[in-house]
């Protein structure tokens, strides 16, 4: 099942800005995939698997700022363990994605003509 449409661009803008990060632009790209996901979440009904998907999906993204600040190369240079962090941050959007498909809209969605069931 896929993302739900209304949810959709800001789950592609959360894999995009992390497929692009380097350390020159780490903290704003990092920040922004975080944005998109919490922006995501906020027109959703939340239930415990959305949530752990969630908070998983941020800490990867944070693990994934860490690393790369921890590798200090300031240039856009990327490593082995930084392209690794970005890829297991990359799964958890992944599975956040899964989770969404099954999202339900929330009231907010359904004010501003969100409704997708």
């Amino acid at each position: 099942m896929a993302v739900p449409e209304p949810l959709r661009e800001f789950v592609e803008d959360a894999r995009g800005s992390l497929a692009t990060a380097h350390s020159v632009n780490v903290g704003i790209a990092a920040g922004n995939a975080e944005a998109q996901l919490r922006s995501a979440m906020g027109y959703v009904v939340l239930t415990p698997f959305l949530r752990e998907a969630f908070d998983d999906a941020i800490g990867r993204i944070a693990d994934f700022h860490e690393e790369v600040v921890d590798q200090n190369t300031l240039t856009v240079r990327v490593t082995p363990a930084i392209e690794n962090a970005r890829n297991v941050a990359l799964v958890a959007i992944e599975r956040l994605a899964e989770a969404l498909s099954d999202a339900k809209p929330n009231a907010d969605a359904r004010a501003i003509g969100l409704d997708w069931c």
